[in-house]
């Protein structure tokens, strides 16, 4: 199976890119496949970009009939593919949470026999279901934007997939800006956390060979999408396909952030950290990330 992992920080344009991969004849984007805990509180689960809870729109009540008729368990607001063990809530925090070198965890955990034997029932459910989408869409490849870099460790583990990466890095101040007004987030908080979360994305991405890993500024991505998109589609081994003119054409069923369903007709870049970040901040952030940045090629 053909898979495409989109690793990011949070608010980095990875649900444009999923909206936009869905316009192409052999690959479907199901948005965010990681659980919907803490998404929803609802037991028809999260939203889809159709408007219809998951419990009641039609793509993903196929594709959960296909899944349960394997033996799987599932319900709309716990699919049970999140990479923890729920009956071992210590066992998840020791093998599973971060920080931590989590190529090499994985390998580790995989040989003892109570933790090994849940890490590759995990595998089996993500692949199985995985497939399920791929075969309801009729598509051949499937691309997952679920951005955790510690979930991107473990789909290179599981079998018979056939995995690519691609990195997609925000300007730091966009990304600061992006979580100010959040509580208990200041911009001190967030820069550390940007130069920390995408040193530890390069070290996971160096595990995989150049020709299945790539690095997209977001920026880049808004000013030519075409370009950008060609790029994605190369790796995933497709042809390139243009780029629609009117995004809301795009028929999808995406799960992730609310941008799914506002129906933006375009890419459209979110500058605004240029106006509502005082000089102060902009300093602090520059100064914590700055060496990082400049390796991505921003001006800082």
């Amino acid at each position: 199976m053909k898979l495409v992992y989109v690793v990011a920080l949070h608010r980095s344009g990875s649900t444009v890119i999923a909206v936009i991969t869905n316009s192409h004849p052999d690959l479907v984007s199901p948005g965010e496949m990681a659980e919907p805990s803490g998404r929803t509180g609802n037991e028809e689960g999260p939203v889809c970009s159709c408007g219809r809870r998951v419990a009641k729109c039609p793509f993903w009540i196929e594709v959960s009939r296909r899944y349960i008729a394997q033996g799987y368990p599932w319900a709309p607001a716990s699919w049970h593919l999140g990479y923890r063990f729920e009956q071992h809530p210590l066992w998840s925090r020791l093998a599973l949470g971060r920080p931590g070198p989590h190529a090499i965890r994985a390998r580790v955990i995989e040989l003892l026999p109570l933790v090994g034997n849940g890490l590759r029932e995990l595998h089996k459910r993500n692949r199985a279901y995985a497939q399920c989408i791929l075969d309801v869409s009729g598509k051949k490849a499937l691309v997952d934007t679920s951005k955790y870099p510690e979930r991107l460790a473990y789909w290179l583990r599981v079998p018979d997939v056939d995995a690519s990466a691609v990195h997609l890095v925000r300007d730091p101040r966009g990304y600061c800006n992006s979580h100010r007004k959040l509580p208990g987030l200041p911009v001190e908080l967030t820069s550390r956390q940007w130069v920390v979360r995408n040193q530890y994305i390069e070290r996971l991405m160096g595990v995989l060979p150049p020709s299945k890993r790539m690095s997209l500024r977001y920026e880049d991505f808004c000013w030519d999408p075409q370009a950008a998109m060609d790029r994605i589609y190369r790796l995933a081994g497709f042809p390139s396909v243009p780029v629609p003119d009117d995004l809301r054409q795009i028929s999808h069923h995406l799960l992730g952030n609310r941008m799914r369903t506002k129906g933006h007709p375009r890419v459209v870049e979110d500058c605004s950290w240029q106006k509502e970040l005082s000089t102060e901040a902009i300093a602090v952030i520059e100064g914590t990330t700055g060496a990082t940045a400049r390796q991505y090629g921003y001006d800082i």
